[in-house]
């Protein structure tokens, strides 16, 4: 036995990171998709090292306290190989991927960093945060690159017209010395011009419409579309159209085939109908085709578009009109009729614009964010146009195109160029006529280059020009293919022409430089012609490699993102980017002048010029210099801070102030903050707004500023600014809201946020999408909303946040609204839901899955509200109704929406105004949400009097159904909670529980009651006694009122006077019903459950399937909302959790594995189930303590357990944690780590699965053949090759682990097949030193001792030998049931003295050396003791600073 007395030096090494985050993209637009088909943010993970890097143990993480948030699975990435990671929030690890973290990329900035398996520091990282994010940019690191020229005009090479099927030609030893030379461009021209070449057709079909009818048909019912939207775009013919009408047709149209044709339309029934809503939502369009007017027009004939949304013809004879609701265009006609005439209508984020002939002949401006919805077909010719019908043409039409965006007047003038033919002569090197005209449509040529070292070149940039198609290979890889037949048939043709003007542009191609080896390569081309006639025929090639020199230092903003591949400098890739745009002050007083000041990037371009670009209100733009020189109010010359100063007048209060820097660099590149690259998505300005000392108000303050403040009450909206708690939103979208609510004067309004920008309400909350303005025009106390939803959160239910707020806009007093959050995934992520839940907002009574809004998972169908549906239908009966929905229905939240909204009084739902969730990904379950609630406390619908009258009801019914009041549908979910008892009895027990705590009894004083307090608070913040003109008076005084016209205040006293008594006496007092049930007494304080039975090893062998029951024994339903459950599981009960009487809750890890048990209990079997609890139930037995909200504990249940095999005999003993270096790894003494498990069972022990799930990362395989006897030991270990080279080959080794043992102590948990808890405990560097780095491992000294207090210093001593003994596990290594005890004792002189406890009849030695290094201890003094036990020293003298290592060795005494 010894023990060790020592110092030493600890010295740690820095791990060398080969992986990086190359790239991420935080808002994913109209970018990669995965494969659910969501477009979601993702992350580009990069080997920057020359070797292969496996990712197993690496970590992702958005939180630096969290650096193992997201840990990588296993796969092997190749020297520069990238892997894209989508940041989804699923969190899936297929094998094979796609891979997606369990976290989501912020767009505003946050952390994001990437984590090497054994260290708890970032590798790569964006720290604090990175900077906000744009959609479809991406950011990350630009690698600088050099290309050089391996096949240019001048290389020689060799080619051939094909006579055989051989194609041994396009390897790189194929000899083709017989072959004739030639140089990269080659082919012919005859001179003669393509009559297939129709200029009109081919650049309609190059510009990639989405429909196209050519109008080319001789019979038959279908217009062909040729457009990108192929056949789901076909046209009906309606009537009878003339179908083989002469076209416009060369030599008047040289544009067009001679033998064009038109369809021809009769003006009284003759019509082309397409596909249903192809223009509803467009924010851009273009509609062009040639017509032919015959005759007088009557007035609306429509020429094309579709009804209510993008409308187009002859309002009147002689004018033509563009409408949509955005805005109209109109234009005198000038040509007579007869005369064909090509004519487009075009509309973007601007304006409107017409052409005739290929000119501009009219435009507009618009109001609109987009031009129109409507559910009509897309027609031409007539047949509603300007009118759901009728509206028909007489005359011809031709050559119909439709776009979903806004050609230019260049494209629209490209459409109507003469003729694509062009001459090939001035470009052909080799002349190929004579070989191939009238002879063979194919040719095949070979270059060879040579390449000096392959590992310099990471890409092949291969540039063709080809007239028509071709197939290309390096050294006998195909690489690139175009217009080529499948068989490449050395007799084969082009699949397709290519216009000549195209061709003579170049194709460009990336191919993989791998191809390449060391010295000469080939690259083999196979050209094809559309046929041996063809009057034409082009190939060029070019063929350049690319090298990467270095990866820029710092990431930049890159508009052209590349998952998976390197990201290369191009002229538009990297963004010049300018941070730290700010502004002092923050917010100025009218007079003040503002400073603005930008930072550029200094690894960036620096600009040769730098400009502030500002605007009050909707004034012009005005621009000013900034400057880096020191002057003019920049504070230092040159230090890439750049200054300007925007002057304000002292008339200025209220006014908004918008700004932006732009710039020029050397190089030409346009540098702007804000970047503004989505005008419908993304902010053009930053801002603030001037200090505006008359607004007197103790709300938050909204200011709006719109241009065209008309369009906010419309559908289509407009776009505006925004100014709340010093941030400045720009460019969003507002839009009318509600239904009935958009009748009255003061109207709601949907706000809308760009990605870029979203939206803080609170400063410490997370940042919404969506927010909604909500009039109170229809309540006149206006604290009804946002009471009700502050009441519901009370009550228990999820609601959304709501509050009052003053508006201003475009710097006047506007309003006082309720601010209100949008339905959407953040409110379910606030509401601690799972967010890729699905969310319907319902507009009708559960009758149908049609008609409602699906807010979320709108990827998929909508056939799970339809199998809700099916399951609550009237037709099945009440039992089986019942019985499906304890496994279908989120019980608490049920209750919980009931109960709320009996509280405050509102009825207004169940026919509509109201959401329902579903936990898709988890328990399936689902959950009524409320909404529109303003009708509450008193005020209900009436339909004989609407929304407008002044009674107050007290007694709205717990069904919520009054038919006298309001006539609505019955709901199959409101009627299920009506019919079955069980649900019934829950609702009402938990509606008293709310009652008594929030609503409170009968005869409370108003000056008690919680919720008269709260109105009262609210009185005071909307109309303050101590403003003379509150906020309250303004809005009256702008808005007006209704009814009995009271102020606010007397209207909010009435809810307190008249509503909360009246309410109280009803519900406490007269016995309302809700089926048959009424609300009982309140639950006695003492009523609590009973431990029922319990699983905690259940037969499947899967934990998540256990489960622990409580019984509720009592005569009356039991309500344990906000109860606890702690001990070896936590869990606390949801508001809403109520036990029917005499009834059992089950309470497991995952419900839906408890639903999923081969067994009873499962699903299907009418049982209430709650989770998820955490933790796990031990199989070796525990207590569980149930406490109530007030922290009284009712239960203690302690449970006696069944103890698994691995439980009783497994045991860690001995752990290497911090090992001292040896050779061969001198500098790497954590590669000798390990751990050591021992048996200490009666019987075999089957190792598999048994796992570490805290410290490091190990798990026996599912199938590990290993087993230990008693007694017997094996070692996980970090190294083996280490570990080998160190202890040798005894020891029986069973993998080597994950992660790395801490040096200053760990926590370890290991766990058996079923996840049950073998040893959970931490060991510490401080018990035994020379354990840290000395040399020495902890060895457990017995295995005697209780599983459950490993975690103590006494169970542990240093090894006897260093390095201790792997393998081999044994008490008397640890010095059996008893330990040397040694006390380091005060001392003078630089001596020590060491005390210990001593056995009888043994010899005691004194032992030191200087290094652990050295080979051989020195004796200093021997001791031996007595017969008996008892106490001795040693001294020792330990040096000025104190030196060495000793240890006191303990053997018997010889006989």
């Amino acid at each position: 036995m010894m023990a060790f007395l020592g110092w030493s030096l600890i010295l740690t090494g820095t791990l060398q990171g080969q992986l990086i985050i190359n790239e991420f993209l935080a808002s994913n637009r109209r970018g990669l998709i995965d494969e659910d088909r969501q477009r979601v943010d993702w992350i580009e993970i990069a080997n920057t090292s020359t070797q292969p890097v496996s990712t197993e143990g690496w970590s992702l993480t958005d939180d630096p306290e969290k650096p193992k948030k997201w840990i990588l699975p296993s796969r092997v990435l190749r020297a520069g190989e990238h892997l894209v990671i989508f940041a989804s929030g699923k969190n899936r690890q297929p094998q094979g991927g796609p891979w997606h973290t369990n976290f989501k990329l912020a767009a505003q900035g946050e952390y994001l960093g990437l984590y090497a398996p054994h260290t708890e520091e970032a590798i790569s990282d964006f720290s604090p945060s990175y900077p906000p994010q744009f959609s479809d940019i991406s950011y990350g690191f630009v690698w600088r690159e050099e290309s050089f020229s391996l096949i240019d005009p001048n290389t020689e090479g060799r080619l051939k017209v094909p006579d055989n099927a051989d194609m041994d030609w396009v390897q790189s030893d194929f000899n083709d010395g017989a072959w004739t030379t030639s140089l990269p461009s080659m082919g012919y021209d005859t001179g003669t011009k393509d009559e297939q070449v129709a200029g009109h057709a081919l650049q309609l079909k190059a510009s990639q419409p989405e429909l196209y009818w050519a109008f080319e048909e001789t019979q038959g019912t279908l217009a062909a579309n040729q457009g990108s939207l192929g056949s789901a775009a076909q046209g009906l013919y309606q009537g009878q159209p003339r179908l083989t009408q002469e076209g416009p047709r060369p030599p008047a149209f040289p544009i067009l085939h001679d033998d064009n044709l038109a369809t021809g339309f009769d003006g009284r029934n003759d019509a082309v109908e397409g596909p249903e809503r192809l223009l509803s939502g467009s924010r851009a369009f273009t509609m062009a085709g040639w017509i032919r007017p015959e005759g007088t027009q009557s007035s609306r004939t429509g020429l094309w578009g579709q009804n209510d949304a993008i409308e187009f013809g002859f309002i009147q004879q002689g004018t033509l009109q563009l409408w949509s609701p955005a805005g109209s265009l109109n234009w005198a006609y000038p040509h007579p009729s007869g005369q064909w005439h090509h004519i487009a209508a075009v509309g973007n984020d601007r304006e409107l614009i017409l052409y005739a002939d290929g000119q501009r002949v009219a435009s507009s401006g618009h109001n609109g964010d987009h031009f129109g919805r409507s559910n009509f077909p897309f027609r031409v010719g007539g047949n509603g146009i300007f009118d759901a019908t009728g509206n028909h043409f007489k005359g011809s039409i031709d050559e119909v195109a439709l776009w979903k965006r806004a050609l230019s007047d260049e494209e629209i003038q490209k459409l109507l160029e003469e003729s694509l033919a062009k001459d090939y002569t001035a470009l052909i090197q080799t002349d190929l006529k004579d070989s191939m005209y009238q002879h063979q449509s194919t040719v095949d040529t070979r270059f060879t280059f040579e390449v000096s070292d392959p590992n310099r070149l990471h890409q092949l940039d291969l540039k063709l020009r080809i007239d028509d198609g071709f197939v290309a290979w390096i050294n006998g890889t195909e690489v690139a293919t175009w217009n080529a037949p499948e068989n490449m048939d050395w007799k084969g043709h082009a699949t397709d022409e290519h216009p000549d003007q195209e061709a003579m542009e170049w194709r460009s191609y990336s191919l993989d430089a791998s191809l390449l080896h060391k010295g000469w390569n080939v690259l083999a081309v196979r050209g094809f012609n559309l046929d041996a006639h063809d009057p034409d025929f082009l190939l060029t090639l070019q063929l350049d490699g690319v090298s990467s020199i270095d990866r820029g230092s710092e990431p930049m903003f890159m508009r052209s993102p590349s998952p998976g591949e390197k990201n290369h400098q191009t002229p538009d890739q990297s963004l010049p980017l300018l941070t730290d745009v700010s502004h002092q002050p923050t917010q100025p007083m009218a007079g003040d002048p503002i400073h603005v000041t930008a930072r550029l990037e200094a690894s960036l371009p620096q600009p040769d010029s730098l400009y502030l670009r500002y605007r009050f209100m909707f004034e012009a733009e005005k621009e000013i210099p900034m400057r880096d020189d020191g002057l003019g109010g920049d504070d230092t010359a040159e230090d890439g801070v750049w200054t300007a100063i925007i002057p304000t007048s002292i008339n200025s209060a209220g006014w908004m102030l918008r700004y932006a820097v732009q710039g020029v660099d050397a190089d030409g590149n346009t540098m702007r903050w804000p970047l503004f690259p989505n005008p419908r998505d993304s902010a053009a300005y930053l801002g603030l707004v001037i200090h505006d000392p008359s607004i007197q108000t103790k709300l938050p303050v909204v200011h709006l500023f719109m241009e065209n403040p008309s369009m906010a009450d419309t559908d289509l909206g407009t776009r505006a600014s925004l100014f709340h708690d010093g941030e400045l939103y720009d460019n969003i979208h507002i839009s009318v809201h509600g239904q009935s609510s958009r009748g009255f004067p003061k109207k709601s309004y949907n706000l809308d946020f760009n990605q870029d920008h979203r939206f803080a309400y609170q400063s410490d909350a997370k940042r919404v999408k969506d927010i909604r303005l909500m009039t109170q025009w229809g309540d006149k106390s206006r604290v009804r909303n946002t009471l009700a939803y502050e009441m519901i959160q009370k009550a228990g239910s999820h609601g959304h946040f709501c509050f009052p707020v003053r508006v201003q806009r475009n710097g006047s007093f506007f309003s006082i609204a309720d601010m209100m959050e949008d339905a959407d995934d953040r409110w379910l992520e606030r509401l601690g839901l799972d967010p890729e839940g699905a969310l319907y907002k319902m507009y009708n009574n559960l009758g149908g899955a049609g008609g409602n809004e699906k807010k979320t998972r709108r990827w998929e169908n909508t056939k799970d509200l339809q199998d809700l549906v099916n399951l609550l239908s009237e037709s099945r009966p009440l039992a089986q109704r019942t019985r499906d929905a304890w496994d279908v229905l989120d019980l608490p939240q049920t209750v919980s929406y009931f109960v709320a909204l009996a509280l405050c009084s509102s009825q207004d739902h169940g026919h509509k105004n109201y959401y329902l969730y579903r936990d898709s990904e988890g328990s399936g379950e689902w959950a009524p949400l409320p909404w529109d609630v303003d009708l509450s406390w008193g005020r209900n619908w009436v339909d004989a009097r609407g929304y407008f009258h002044d009674t107050l009801y007290q007694d709205n019914e717990l069904d919520f159904y009054n038919s006298s009041q309001q006539n609505k549908p019955t709901n199959r979910l409101y009627e299920l909670v009506k019919q079955a008892s069980p649900f019934q009895s829950m609702v009402l027990r938990r509606l008293r529980t709310v009652m008594d705590q929030w609503l409170q009894a009968p005869g409370v004083s108003s000056n008690q009651g919680i919720i008269e307090a709260r109105i009262l608070a609210l009185m005071d913040r909307m109309d303050p006694p101590e403003i003379r003109t509150s906020d309250a008076d303004l809005d009256t005084q702008r808005w007006g009122s209704w009814g009995n016209r009271l102020s606010m205040r007397r209207e909010a006293q009435r809810i307190i006077d008249l509503h909360l008594p009246g309410r109280r006496r009803f519900l406490f007092e007269q016995s309302p019903r809700l089926g048959r049930g009424t609300i009982p007494a309140s639950q006695p304080a003492l009523a609590a459950p009973s431990f029922g039975p319990l699983e905690f090893n259940p037969a499947s062998g899967d934990q998540t399937e256990e489960y622990l029951t409580l019984k509720n024994d009592h005569p009356f339903a039991l309500d344990l909302s906000g109860w606890r459950l702690s001990g070896g599981v936590r869990h606390a009960f949801r508001p809403g959790t109520v036990i029917p009487a005499e009834s059992i809750l089950y309470l497991t890890p995952r419900v839906s594995a408890f639903r999923s048990r081969r067994q009873s209990p499962r699903g299907g079997e009418s049982l209430f189930v709650q989770g998820n609890y955490q933790g796990q139930l031990d199989a070796r037995g525990e207590t569980l303590l149930l406490t109530s909200p007030d922290d009284r504990v009712h239960l203690e249940h302690t449970f006696e357990g069944q103890p698994t095999p691995a439980q009783l005999g497994l045991r860690i003993t001995e752990i290497f944690y911090h090992p001292n270096p040896q050779p061969p790894l001198s500098d790497q003494g954590e590669a000798f780590e390990y751990l050591e498990l021992t048996h200490a069972g009666i019987s075999t022990l089957e190792l598999r699965g048994i796992r570490f799930t805290r410290g490091i990362d190990f798990a026996f395989a599912d199938d590990s053949p290993l087993s230990l006897q008693t007694g017997q030991s094996v070692v996980i270990v970090r190294n083996e090759d280490a570990f080998r080279s160190r202890f040798g080959d005894s020891a029986i080794i069973a993998g080597v682990f994950d992660g790395a043992l801490d040096n200053g102590g760990e926590s370890l948990r290991l766990e058996d097949a079923g996840g049950e808890r073998i040893l959970d405990f931490s060991f510490s560097d401080q018990w035994y030193p020379t354990t840290d780095g000395e040399g020495f491992s902890l060895t457990a000294r017995t295995l005697k001792t209780p599983w459950n207090a490993w975690d103590e210093a006494g169970a542990w001593v240093a090894s006897r030998e260093p390095g201790g003994d792997p393998g081999h596990f044994s008490e008397s290594d640890a010095g059996g049931d008893w330990a040397l005890e040694i006390a380091l004792l005060p001392s003078d002189n630089h001596r020590a003295t060491l005390a210990f406890n001593h056995q009888a009849n043994r010899v005691y030695t004194l032992e030191t050396i200087a290094k652990l290094t050295d080979e051989a201890w020195i004796p200093l003094e021997v001791w031996i003791s007595p017969q008996q036990t008892g106490r001795h020293a040693f001294t020792v003298d330990v040096g000025d600073p104190p030196t060495g290592f000793f240890r006191i060795r303990s053997e018997p005494r010889p006989l």
